[in-house]
């Protein structure tokens, strides 16, 4: 078994997370609901068309089979790492499909996913390609750069250590599936150690 690239860190790259038919059913899912699509354009450099996966499909199966599927590789995620899971986590952040045309301005600049102590909710990232595509995901401080294909996915703390931006494709339009695993909150009577000095 090969030795992990230490310059990756917690970052890890897993192939055939969904089907090709599961890729395809999502990206109809997209293009079937144009009304409820919303243009992105924010600070961070992101312009793109998104749509709140969750928000219009919580109750259907398919859905709740996603959801399945990302905790299933989370532990394949903490197995690569070869550590228990550490943390209090309460579930997952609403699903995002997000489309970046090809050959557009379409955009998504160098960022960072946790910006503030709003998004520090935020635990573990999974960005999961639901097309094949040549817009590459640039991890600079890693150095790597992740091509898009379908039903891969990169897990990845979205803290300030991991910064990327994601190159316009060219041959075909991306879109792709986000996540967040969130951070339960912190109980009343959870108590908080400090580590002693050594």
């Amino acid at each position: 078994m090969d030795k992990p690239n230490p310059k990756l860190g917690a970052l890890r790259i897993f192939d055939g997370v969904f089907s090709e038919e599961n890729c395809d059913d999502l990206i109809n899912v997209f293009k079937l609901n144009l009304d409820a699509q919303k243009s992105v354009v924010d600070e961070t450099g992101l312009t793109a068309t998104g749509y709140e996966y969750t928000r219009f499909h919580f109750e259907e199966d398919f859905h709740n089979g996603i959801i399945e599927q990302l905790a299933k590789l989370y532990g394949k995620y903490l197995e690569e790492l070869n550590i228990p899971n550490l943390i209090a986590h309460q579930g997952m952040e609403e699903i995002l499909i997000t489309r970046f045309r090809a050959n557009s301005d379409d955009n998504y600049a160098g960022h960072i996913d946790v910006m503030d102590n709003t998004d520090s909710i935020r635990a573990v990232g999974f960005r999961v390609y639901l097309s094949d595509n040549d817009g590459h995901t640039e991890f600079p401080r890693q150095s790597i750069g992740v091509e898009p294909r379908k039903g891969r996915a990169v897990v990845f703390p979205p803290s300030w250590e991991y910064p990327y931006q994601c190159k316009n494709p060219t041959d075909s339009d991306k879109y792709v599936l986000t996540t967040y695993l969130h951070y339960a909150e912190k109980q009343p009577n959870q108590e908080v150690t400090t580590p002693e000095k050594g």
